[in-house]
């Protein structure tokens, strides 16, 4: 066309060229429906590079012309006769004319003619130069287009949106949350929505925490369809419809920057009428009131907390706290097994509030932790005893639960009831222990355990194969009673010794049958820190004689009379000693002898009925009672156990006299009969000399009012001898040890030794010492102690542990001239030179007793 359309835009308004002229806006659909310029230009320029110049065609238009299809993207005459269904046009064939009144729906500008006068179509030759800019440049009407936003009811928020390229950053903008895009329901990924009774729909709740089991929810939007804008032209569409061709724009479009009309012209930029509403909006919540959006709206999908739970993809609730929850029924708790438990046990309690742990031991378990606790949380363990156990459980495996009565059977299921109310931090133990509990043990010697499981009525069977010296009491609950039932096994008699009570133990005197069983009765009221310790008691015994002192069974201090014996005549009578003792000799003083006389002292012990019973001493040699008014004795060992009931005898080989003990001194063992005045205090038998039996074989009948022998008994020195002696040895020179080499008989700590010397000038001192009877070191040294001018007994004091069975040199190291005494006065001693100032080691052997024993000996 010869005229440009700004010229008769020009002519017509007499306005100068604006400074956006050949220049159009449009919507680039390709790019979020960004504007864009589109220049006369910019389309010339694509143009000139698509068709050669008028009359420049060359080959090209040739072949163009020849070609039976130039133009195979325009559909030609044949191919739309051949694919068009139209049959008639107006109700007619052939070559029709249509006139405008065959048209429908023309508007009034069809039927005007072209020109530029009043009435008609502007015509033009399709110019844009100076009216559009060319696309993709950025001139300065881009500029004053965007700030006049307004104009197309777009507020400045909107603008923020309408240009964003994605619907997830127009959510942004709009400050959706992750739940914006999901939907409500009770399907996987879906969000829970309350019912109209705010109640929680029926959903799978097995996940929640807080609770017995739980519930979730989950969901997601689906997208948009694929042609969301269908009102704007696609490039199939376009294709189809644009062309190079003469149009006139007159009446049509607006000049460049005239927007008034344009503004109401939403639908122009694709914006629908409700679109209008939302672009206005000055802010993203007024945006999100348009859009008619709850409050869920913001908010994202997570299990913190504000978040919204979503549905997993199983259609459940996720792990939450859904403790607040109301309405919910009690399911069934959730089960946990644990086949092969040992040594450090976790159990992944999963924040469920109930809990069944089944286990099964198969090791000792040092330690069970529960993990994913949740807050309140009562767990049931039980606990089966796997092969090769019973296998230990002890109660601090549950620290830092506190339990009340704790037990693990060794057989069959331990129910355990763990309960927490603070995660874990702190819990609360019960188990299913026994009401009563029965332990045995046998070999029972030295340190032993008693275990008594948190119940408070305990039966200890034991069975002794040597004192005890220490019960070592675990899990005892406040109120406590321990009833040891204990047998005398090979060896005995034994004893529980007092120590082996605990230092809070009041313990009275008891009796401890030597066969049978001994019953002794331990309580406590406060856990064990304190008790009481009961057991029988029948008759009184003797005080804990000094060393070297003699004793025998009497119990009142009445002169000894004669006691004549009989052939195989076994005289015993009871005792109970009130303290352990070892004795080293035991005797008896004969009055008449009678040729080729013998005899021996016996000693049984006594059964559950306090009934004399096994023989525990009888030695194998014979005392020689042919010889009157001497004192004869067996040199033997024998430990008298406190509380252990004793009978204490003779047994007669002949019939020489002996001293006896008065029967009124003696326990009374009741009267034969009604009219008897004279109570028992004698049990006699005859035998064969010197077949005495075995086991006494007590019978009633043999319980006899007599006098009974006096068996006198020696405190047992710990090592020496007591013997008084009266020969002098030689003197010894200042500075000179003299010792002699002792086993000790009894164990203890040495606290006074004795040595029969004197000195022989003037004023002399004595250091007594202790040397070690393989090495000859020295273990103890006593003070020193003034000697006299005359013969005595020289006591010193020294500190030393003495242990029996053991050899020891001892004796004396003076300052001066001195002598001791000895059982010859010809004499074979340790003598060597030494140090007084400080005793030293000694390397002579320490005598020879065919040539004399000293009297030095030390005691406890």
């Amino acid at each position: 066309m010869a005229e440009k359309l700004n010229d008769l835009i020009v002519a017509r308004t007499e306005q100068p060229a604006p400074a956006n002229a050949d220049k159009i806006p449009l919507l680039d659909s390709a790019d979020a429906h960004k504007f864009r310029w589109l220049s006369w230009s910019g389309l010339v320029a694509r143009l000139s590079a698509l068709f050669e110049p008028a009359g420049a065609s060359g080959a090209a238009v040739t072949a163009h012309v020849a070609a039976t299809d130039p133009h195979p993207t325009y559909t030609t005459t044949a191919e739309a006769a051949a694919a068009a269904p139209v049959q008639t046009v107006a109700g007619r064939t052939g070559a029709v004319a249509l006139a405008a009144a065959d048209i429908g729906g023309l508007g009034g500008a069809a039927t005007l003619a072209v020109g530029t006068a009043a009435g008609t179509v502007a015509a033009g030759n399709h110019a844009h130069s100076g009216v559009y800019d060319p696309a993709g440049t950025a001139s300065s009407a881009v500029v004053t287009h965007a700030a006049l936003l307004q104009t197309h009811g777009i507020s400045a928020f909107g603008a923020t949106l309408v240009d964003d390229a994605s619907a997830a950053a127009a959510r942004a903008t709009l400050g959706l949350g992750t739940a914006a895009t999901l939907n409500a329901g009770t399907t996987a990924s879906a969000l829970v929505q309350l019912d109209a009774a705010a109640k929680l729909p029926a959903i799978d709740g097995s996940q929640l925490t807080g609770l017995p089991s739980g519930v979730s929810v989950h969901a997601s939007l689906s997208g948009l369809a694929s042609d969301d804008h269908p009102q704007y032209y696609n490039q199939a569409r376009g294709d189809a419809r644009y062309s190079q061709t003469s149009h006139s724009h007159a009446g049509v479009y607006e000049p460049a920057g005239a927007i008034s009309t344009h503004a109401a012209t939403a639908q122009a930029h694709g914006i629908s009428a409700f679109g209008s509403t939302l672009v206005d909006d000055a802010s993203a919540t007024a945006a999100r009131a348009t859009l008619g959006l709850g409050t869920v709206a913001t908010l994202n999908v997570g299990v913190a907390a504000g978040n919204i739970p979503q549905l997993d993809g199983s259609a459940r609730l996720p792990a939450v706290d859904g403790s607040l929850l109301t309405g919910l029924a009690t399911p069934a708790p959730r089960i946990v097994t644990i086949p092969a438990a040992t040594g450090a046990v976790n159990v992944d309690l999963a924040n469920a509030s109930r809990v069944v742990v089944k286990m099964t031991q198969t090791g000792p378990i040092s330690a069970i932790t529960p993990q994913n606790v949740p807050t309140v949380c009562d767990v049931r363990y039980e606990t089966t005893q796997g092969a090769g156990g019973p296998w230990s459980l002890p109660q601090s495996a549950w620290a830092p639960a506190v339990a009340s009565a704790y037990y693990v059977y060794p057989a069959g299921t331990t129910v355990f009831w763990w309960s927490t109310t603070d995660g874990g931090a702190t819990a609360t133990l019960e188990c299913n222990a026994p009401l009563s509990l029965s332990l045995s043990q046998a070999n029972a010697a030295g340190a032993i355990t008693v275990d008594a499981a948190g119940v408070s009525d305990v039966v200890v069977n034991l069975t002794l194969t040597g004192d005890i010296s220490t019960i070592n009491r675990q899990n005892i609950p406040t109120n406590c009673r321990i009833r040891y039932e204990t047998t005398q096994g090979a060896g005995g008699p034994w004893v529980i010794k007092d120590s082996a009570w605990g230092s809070g133990a009041i313990v009275p005197f008891y009796i401890t049958a030597t066969t049978g069983k001994t019953v002794v009765t331990w309580t406590t009221t406060d856990g064990g820190v304190t008790a009481t310790v009961e057991g029988s008691v029948n008759g009184a015994g003797a005080i804990k004689m000094p060393a070297g002192r003699y004793f025998d069974t009497s119990v009142l201090a009445v002169g000894l009379s004669p006691f004549a014996g009989s052939a195989g005549r076994i005289d015993i009578s009871r005792f109970v000693p009130e303290y352990d003792m070892t004795v080293d000799r035991l005797g008896v003083y004969v009055t008449t002898g009678v040729a080729a006389a013998t005899g021996r002292v016996v000693i049984y012990g006594a059964n559950a009925n306090n009934e004399p019973d096994a023989r525990l001493f009888f030695p194998a040699d014979d005392l020689n009672l042919a010889t009157s008014a001497v004192f004869v004795e067996h040199t033997a060992s024998f430990t008298l156990k406190k509380g252990v009931l004793y009978y204490v005898g003779f047994m007669h080989g002949s019939t020489a006299t002996i001293y006896g003990i008065q029967g009124y001194t003696l326990p009374s063992l009741g009267f034969s009969g009604n009219v008897s005045s004279s109570p028992g205090s004698v049990i006699r038998q005859t035998v064969t000399y010197p077949n005495a039996p075995a086991n006494f074989g007590f019978t009633a009948s043999q319980i006899t009012a007599s006098a009974a022998p006096s068996i006198k008994m020696r405190a047992a020195l710990l090592v020496g001898d007591a013997a008084v002696q009266i020969n002098e040895s030689p003197e010894l020179n200042d500075g000179y040890a003299i010792f002699y080499q002792f086993t000790a008989s009894s164990s203890g700590t040495a606290a006074t030794a004795y040595a029969r010397m004197l000195g022989s000038f003037d004023t002399i001192n004595a250091k007594f010492v202790i040397w070690n009877g393989s090495t000859g070191a020295v273990i103890a040294t006593s003070a020193p102690v003034s000697v006299p001018a005359t013969a005595g007994l020289v006591q010193f004091t020294i500190s030393a542990s003495i242990a029996s069975g053991t050899a020891y040199r001892i004796g004396v190291v003076c300052d001066g001239y001195c002598k001791v005494y000895t059982t010859a006065a010809t004499w074979e001693l340790g003598y060597e030179a030494n140090n007084y100032a400080t005793p030293a080691t000694v390397t002579s052997s320490g005598g020879d007793a065919a040539y004399g024993i000293p009297e030095f000996y030390v005691k406890s």
